[in-house]
Order: structure tokens, then C-alpha cells, then sequence
């Protein structure tokens, strides 16, 4: 907010430099956010299909990597087949 106090004593060129970098925190910041969005629905994303592939198997159920499947996630899931 300093360039809008930079732009009201007329110091137009400090409220330029105070208002590019305001926006370029402001970027880094969605930026931030959007790289963490896409973190959680990668993972989301992998569990899902953990557990389908778990509920889709015909290998036993508590078999090697069938074991590391979600149990809650397993029951919900396969709870219509």
C-alpha cells in the first residue's frame, strides 16, 4: 500500500517501484498457492487410483502393495461391486 501513500505526496516514481513490487509479491503468492492446489490433487489423484487399482484387483486382498491400500478408501470404494 505505500505506493498509493508514494502517490498521494506526489512521488510518482517511488509509487511506480512500490506498485511493481506489490504485484510481483502478489504473483509469487498465487503462484505459491496454485503450485500447492496442484500438489493436493496429485495426491488425491494417486490415492484414488491405489484404491481403485486395490478394488479392481484379482490378486488377494491383503497381497504385497494391496496391503498399503487405504482401508477406509477400499471399503467406500468397493462398497457397490
Amino acid at each position: 500500500m505505500m505506493f498509493k501513500v508514494d502517490s498521494a505526496m506526489g512521488n510518482y516514481l517511488s509509487a511506480i517501484d512500490h506498485l511493481m513490487m506489490n504485484k510481483q509479491l502478489d504473483d509469487s503468492m498465487l503462484t505459491a498457492q496454485k503450485m500447492r492446489q496442484v500438489e493436493e490433487y496429485k495426491v488425491k489423484y494417486e490415492t484414488e487410483k491405489r484404491t481403485a487399482n486395490c478394488c479392481n484387483s484379482n490378486r488377494p486382498f491383503f497381497n504385497g502393495s494391496n496391503y498399503r491400500c487405504c482401508i477406509r478408501k477400499i471399503w467406500t470404494a468397493c462398497a457397490g461391486n
